[in-house]
């Protein structure tokens, strides 16, 4: 016989055409067609297979806002066992999670898990999902395990609150930026005196929420701790935040952003150097109308809780003669993304890639990368109803919900087929209007698939439908600087 290995490949040859085409067709307005096309592919190799599953579970989300097909997910992480593409969903699959699924699921759950964890620079990003889903299904002990485990602090001492008129306070210097004066009595807003309380938090949940301490909006609040590590060693500070924020090590600033954000555990995630002795951290946090949280954990090189240091009692207001680099450092989310970006420029044609990008980056609440990643796609395919569709959810997302309105009613008129959906989205902004939004979707809406939000690590942001796959790299690589 003839050509025998040409004959072989052939099958894996149409297979990986045919995942092309298919989602050729759902970027160019076909779903229907790109439905058929993903589910005809029954042979190939295990991406392959892969690939057709989230493309079938990517267009019917679009099409009818259903993205809780459990099984078909599962076996598609299970396929190709992807920890990068896994990290990139952890939005989604969380809320699957919390959902519960069957025991088999569970099970790829896992092992999926225990495969991600190899790669030890995403350990917390897993750590992160498995205390979130064990929180939410009551089991406090196991939280709280994985809570020490992963280094969080949970004692403080707090003092507020200042002022942050129309957003002012970030850039305003308040006194415990200049002087922690642990002991003395501070002029705060409206010139009423503060001073310093302790805090400590007993519960598995990993954040610290203002709204126990604060009082009143437009306020900047400063929390305090001071650690004491026994030798000089470097590590990781890990930093969540639904807020705009300033992070102080010994006196130097070295962490900031200047927008609002409802962001994961680790989003945050920056080498510090610890001094042996006293080492003394301060959390600058403001809000205005909604009130702001926060997260911060101290990690050794193998991000696990450092078994050397210890926290004091008291504040202690030390500060160093250096002045530190002020950054706002992405460095979890920047190693995926640039990973997932790679694939695509290796490639123009692998569009799952893209919707794999706008997941990660709206579930950690980048929108405007997000929407620039979007806009970028729309010049290639103006009249995309799938991309549109996208770019009105991240609108939506940051509160710009006369321009989503909008961009919604471009969508159907290029892809109709959805139109239940269309019409769903639409009575959503209206709803919006009528009650107000603040960039973040209020917690009792509902989202394109009618599932509703979620409360997921800072703050409240619908599920994410997306599904894309990529190839395995190696994120541990710390990014030139």
């Amino acid at each position: 016989m003839k050509y025998p290995l040409l004959l072989l490949l052939i099958p894996s040859l149409l297979s990986a055409s045919t995942v092309q085409t298919g989602w050729e067709q759902l970027i160019r307005n076909q779903p229907d067609s790109a439905l058929t096309t993903f589910r005809s592919i029954q042979t190939g190799s295990a991406t392959e297979q892969a690939q057709a599953l989230r493309g079938e579970l990517a267009t019917i989300a679009y099409l009818t806002g259903n993205d809780s097909l459990a099984t078909k997910s599962a076996l598609a992480f299970k396929l190709d066992s992807d920890p990068t593409l896994f990290a990139a969903h952890l939005g989604y699959l969380l809320s699957w999670s919390r959902e519960g699924i069957h025991h088999a699921d569970k099970q790829i759950l896992k092992e999926l898990y225990r495969a991600s964890a190899l790669q030890t620079c995403m350990t917390p990003l897993f750590n992160e999902t498995i205390l979130s889903k064990e929180i939410s299904r009551g089991k406090t002990k196991q939280a709280l395990v994985i809570k020490a485990q992963t280094g969080i602090i949970t004692e403080w001492h707090f003092i507020g609150p200042f002022d942050n008129s129309a957003g002012g306070g970030f850039h305003s210097i308040f006194a415990p930026e200049q002087s922690l004066a642990p002991d003395s009595t501070i002029v705060g807003k409206d010139r009423n005196l503060v001073r310093w309380s302790p805090m400590r938090s007993v519960s598995a949940d990993p954040w610290v929420w203002l709204n126990n301490h604060a009082e009143g909006d437009d306020a900047v609040y400063y929390f305090g701790v001071s650690i004491n590590s026994a030798i000089d060693q470097a590590g990781w500070v890990s930093f969540g935040a639904s807020g705009n924020f300033k992070l102080f090590h010994n006196g130097s600033l070295f962490l900031q952003d200047s927008l609002f954000r409802n962001t994961g555990l680790n989003s945050y995630l920056t080498k510090v150097s610890l001094k042996k002795g006293v080492n003394t951290f301060l959390v600058k946090i403001g809000y205005e109308e909604q009130k702001s949280n926060f997260s911060f954990a101290l990690m050794n090189n193998t991000f696990a809780a450092f078994n050397n240091i210890t926290v004091l009692s008291e504040l202690v207001d030390r500060r160093d003669s250096t002045k530190g680099i002020a950054k706002t450092d992405r460095f979890m989310i920047d190693s995926i993304d640039t990973e997932l970006r790679k694939r695509f420029d290796a490639n123009k044609s692998q569009y799952e890639s893209i919707q794999a990008r706008i997941a990660f980056l709206t579930i950690q609440d980048q929108n405007s990368d997000a929407e620039h990643l979007i806009r970028q796609e729309l010049q290639k395919f103006p009249k995309s109803g799938w991309l549109l569709s996208q770019l009105g959810d991240v609108l939506l997302r940051q509160g710009r919900i006369t321009e989503a309105g909008e961009i919604y009613r471009s969508a159907y008129s290029y892809s109709p087929e959805g139109n239940a959906q269309w019409q769903f989205e639409l009575n959503r902004l209206s709803d919006e209007k009528a009650h107000g939004a603040h960039g973040t979707l209020r917690a009792d809406r509902k989202d394109r698939s009618g599932h509703g939000t979620l409360r997921l690590a800072g703050g409240s942001i619908p599920r994410i439908t997306h599904h894309g796959r990529i190839a395995p790299h190696d994120l541990c690589r710390r990014r030139s600087t």
